[in-house]
């Protein structure tokens, strides 16, 4: 299916939903758990977040209201069905440079949507990916906005401003507004208790309670549990409940699969209210990589962003309160992409201008990435073997000493590898297959450019899978290495 289809299908998802569209399990969970845009929100003991926001009330259940440039995205917060429509309108509108995906599908039947900015969006492109990732919890509706403000400005600024034609034709840029597009209909809907988690009927009574669901920043498989019960909890009726076994979450499935596919040399997930940079590794116990190329990078660029609304700046920090089982840290384990929670300020401001305030002074952040990669020192280039043929190796930067078991591998379906330096000078890069070395080759990281260093590997080194190791990959990324094959973005089959 082409990516013209993928947008005119996603409108058609608007309710009542066509019955030939929605399996029979969605439609059976969805008849007691889901609420179309025509029903009346269920009854809970907190009030509906809906209930008190004016601003959304008057937006719910229009379409995107279009513009000479784009779209209007600075309305009001908004539900599932509002970021689906928009993130279809804006792929209509930018067929060159966008291209809807649908990486999977929640409990309750809805997509997880993510929109790939690129200058050639239906083909797999020698680029490096990047992730902006909001909306992993429900009550974050701020973070939402953060991810749609990045799509409005790549897409509708692509053709004047010459610093945005460079990060969409330089990169592969996935944005996924609504990680956790369930909770964030709970929360405007059932309850504004229902401010962490999915919509996992976790009591099993056949409805949605204030007390159900999974933080799913708790349920990555990266030291699942290990934090002890002041970082996640085994309790469902806990807001950070952790879920009943690692990565045991549609949500969370979707995210690894997208990420064990692209491989992201950095990845912004957002959230709000902390004004704070948080750097990998984050749980108790675990030791971060040496020299930590993550911290060193967050601390060059947050001291040149604006001061946030709250009179305060990002502070770079390795936590906030214990924690253990979130998307950064098992980004950084499994694949060992810069990953950084990004917490904005406020929660969920019913202000307007203190929400637009937020996020244009969130915007310099990701700008800031973009452009440390293209400047560097930074480090790519391609594995693979005489014919030409992509290798998922093992790469180590030498000097790099890995703490916790990491094999961080080229990406499957290219051999593609990037890597951010924390200083410039002499970078030496190793392909490596159960311990050997396969290749090696060296040169000088300077600040003015990304160097590339290609690797060719013996013909009998092909068959890596790349795939995450002790316990790390998702189902369908083993899946895919048993059979020989690259894991995909998409739903699993």
């Amino acid at each position: 299916m082409t990516a013209r289809h993928d947008a005119a299908l996603l409108f058609a998802f608007r309710s009542p939903r066509p019955a030939c569209i929605v399996p029979v399990l969605a439609l059976l969970t969805l008849a007691v758990a889901s609420p179309s845009r025509a029903d009346p929100p269920p009854a809970g003991p907190g009030e509906p977040f809906a209930n008190r926001d004016t601003a959304y009330q008057a937006r719910q259940g229009k379409p995107p209201e279009a513009t000479p440039a784009g779209f209007r995205v600075d309305q009001s917060y908004k539900d599932p069905d509002m970021v689906q429509d928009l993130l279809a309108a804006y792929a209509q509108r930018f067929p060159d440079i966008s291209r809807l995906v649908e990486l999977g599908r929640t409990a309750q039947g809805r997509p997880i949507l993510a929109l790939k900015i690129s200058d050639a969006p239906d083909r797999d492109e020698d680029e490096p990916a990047v992730l902006l990732i909001g909306g992993n919890h429900g009550g974050e509706l701020l973070s939402i906005e953060f991810v749609i403000d990045a799509i409005q400005v790549l897409l509708e600024r692509y053709e004047t401003d010459k610093n945005t034609r460079r990060w969409v034709d330089g990169f592969e840029i996935w944005c996924v507004p609504q990680a956790n597009p369930d909770g964030t209909w709970a929360f405007l809907h059932v309850s504004d208790q229902m401010d962490r988690k999915n919509a996992r009927d976790t009591n099993g009574n056949g409805r949605i309670d204030p007390t159900d669901g999974v933080d799913l920043n708790r349920n990555y498989p990266f030291r699942w549990g290990q934090g002890g019960p002041t970082a996640s909890s085994d309790t469902p009726e806990s807001n950070y409940y952790r879920g009943p076994a690692p990565a045991s979450e549609a949500e969370t499935q979707a995210v690894m699969r997208l990420a064990e596919s692209e491989r992201f040399v950095v990845a912004l997930s957002f959230h709000t209210q902390a004004t704070s940079l948080l750097v990998p590794y984050t749980i108790d116990g675990t030791r971060s990589p040496q020299p930590n190329e993550a911290w060193v990078l967050a601390q060059e660029i947050a001291p040149e962003l604006p001061v946030q609304p709250n009179g305060r700046r990002l502070r770079v920090r390795r936590q906030i309160y214990p924690v253990d089982g979130t998307d950064q840290d098992w980004m950084r384990a499994a694949l060992g992409t810069v990953a950084y929670i990004v917490e904005g300020t406020y929660e969920s401001p019913l202000d307007a201008g203190r929400r637009k305030a937020s996020i244009a002074s969130i915007r310099p952040l990701w700008m800031a990435i973009l452009d440390r990669y293209l400047r560097g020192p930074t480090v790519f280039g391609r594995v693979t073997d005489s014919q030409g043929r992509p290798t998922a190796a093992e790469i180590v930067v030498l000097g790099t000493r890995r703490f916790q078991g990491e094999r961080w591998s080229a990406r499957c379906r290219d051999g593609r590898f990037d890597r951010f330096l924390p200083r410039p000078g002499k970078v030496t890069i190793e392909a490596r297959q159960g311990g050997r070395v396969l290749a090696r080759r060296s040169a000088q990281a300077v600040v003015g450019a990304p160097v590339r260093l290609d690797l060719t590997v013996p013909d009998d080194a092909t068959t890596e899978s790349g795939c995450p190791v002790d316990g790390l990959a998702s189902r369908e990324c083993a899946r895919a290495a048993a059979q020989g094959t690259c894991l995909r973005p998409g739903p699993a089959p």
